[in-house]
């Protein structure tokens, strides 16, 4: 699939970008702006990128895939031969296209896409950044196949890493977390299942302290509220 961007982007944040601005208006700024920093973090943390994406993977996104608030594709570009990336940032969606994805400049409340048309839609720490979480959720559900497979991951609020990055953003010393909001595995649970989906399967990884060194953490297929990185299957 040729790589290009659709949407208004000639007038125009681990996890991907925002999705709708939350109450203060520069998240969607911070991402532009930032785009390059947000991508090399990875860079510096491999074990910790391999290990998210071996979760992702252990969930079997298949067929046409949708990634709401894909930022730079840095965890899922190459998940699927068909993918279809959302993200209101210019500047992460100038770093996805390089990715080869199809992008597409939009918001995750708001997709442009008609009903029943993705076989896999990922939200992939964007609900941290989205104003209204349960209206993302329900647009996932309206674009996805009868039968299709939403795959949230997020980092969970009780866990050591969301209070790490909670700690982070409140004392400034991350430009992203500052415009997050973390939830709990059961605060995310509630929103998938009130949303008309049903919960098939769990990933989780990062569960060691978030202040030692990166390594590799194996996925598990299980609901860890401890781990820094869960994931939630559920099915329309």
């Amino acid at each position: 699939m040729e790589a290009h961007i659709m949407g208004d982007a000639e007038n125009h944040v681990s996890g991907h970008g925002p999705s709708k601005h939350n109450n203060d208006s520069s998240v969607e700024e911070v991402f532009d702006k930032h785009a390059e920093r947000y991508d090399s973090w990875y860079d510096r943390n491999l074990p910790i990128l391999r290990a998210e994406k071996d979760c992702i993977k252990l969930l079997a996104p298949h067929g046409l895939v949708l990634d709401i608030g894909v930022g730079t594709a840095r965890l899922t570009y190459d998940l699927s031969a068909r993918l279809v990336g959302v993200d209101p940032s210019f500047g992460m969606l100038r770093k996805a296209v390089k990715r080869n994805i199809l992008a597409v400049q939009a918001l995750g409340e708001e997709l442009p896409f008609r009903d029943n048309v993705f076989d896999t839609v990922l939200i992939i720490v964007t609900i941290c950044f989205a104003d209204d979480p349960a209206a993302l959720i329900s647009e996932a559900r309206r674009v996805l196949k009868p039968g299709g497979r939403l795959v949230t991951c997020f980092v969970p609020r009780e866990s050591p890493w969301g209070r790490h990055y909670w700690w982070l953003g409140i004392s400034g010393r991350s430009i992203f977390y500052r415009k997050a909001r973390f939830y709990s595995v059961s605060e995310v649970e509630e929103l998938i299942i009130n949303a008309g989906f049903r919960i098939c399967d769990y990933c989780s990884t990062l569960s060691y302290s978030p202040i030692i060194p990166p390594i590799y953490d194996v996925p598990i297929r299980s609901r860890d509220p401890s781990c820094g990185f869960i994931c939630i299957c559920a099915e329309k």
